[in-house]
């Protein structure tokens, strides 16, 4: 899982071309009051660049990573909450607001529930809404898959998060079980395996 050191490292290697959609700004920005209080929240407005983000257009992904690093520490030190745990919450903040876009909408209905082809498709929405890291689906068996991610800089604690509460509504298939496998630092290459 994550820790400041892998966070801090890929906001290092974040370049200005590496982008990912406003809703995921504005919403973890929310969420962290929501989740963890005012004070957790406007600790972590204070490390963004200020302006209001437009949810279908395309921001700076270090800023999204200075949020979840702010919101972690924050809440660690005045909730007790653990950093990686704190990251990963603000992942699943996201997953049904994922579902509720456009994007999310059509994945659900083009899949008609099919694991499979949720998880498939789930890597092509993760395409449009971020211009970094590669991704790939792979099948293992009837009621199994693997999602490999590389060069994600959202590491593996806030998508683990988002996958968790996305993937299981979105497939008909509320037994799902995530698991993190072959997680490399700085968190930036890891795979995670899907079970139903």
């Amino acid at each position: 899982m994550d820790t400041r050191e892998s966070l801090r490292r890929r906001i290092a290697l974040a370049r200005s071309e590496d982008l990912a959609l406003g809703m995921f700004f504005s919403r973890s920005l929310a969420g962290a009051s929501d989740l963890f209080g005012v004070r957790v929240a406007e600790a972590a407005k204070a490390a963004m660049s200020p302006r209001k983000w437009e949810a279908y257009f395309k921001y700076p992904v270090v800023d999204l990573l200075r949020l979840n690093h702010a919101v972690a520490e924050a809440a660690e030190q005045r909730r007790g909450i653990p950093y990686a745990q704190a990251v990963e919450q603000l992942g699943s903040l996201l997953g049904l607001d994922v579902l509720e876009a456009s994007f999310g909408k059509a994945l659900r209905q083009l899949a008609a529930g099919d694991a499979h082809r949720v998880l498939a498709g789930s890597m092509s929405s993760a395409r449009a809404t971020t211009t970094f890291g590669e991704r790939a689906y792979e099948k293992l068996g009837d009621t199994s898959a693997r999602l490999v991610f590389r060069n994600e800089l959202m590491g593996p604690s806030w998508v683990l998060g988002l996958y968790a509460k996305m993937l299981p509504l979105a497939a008909g298939a509320p037994r799902m079980r995530l698991t993190l496998e072959d997680h490399r630092a700085p968190g930036a290459e890891f795979s995670l395996r899907c079970d139903w």
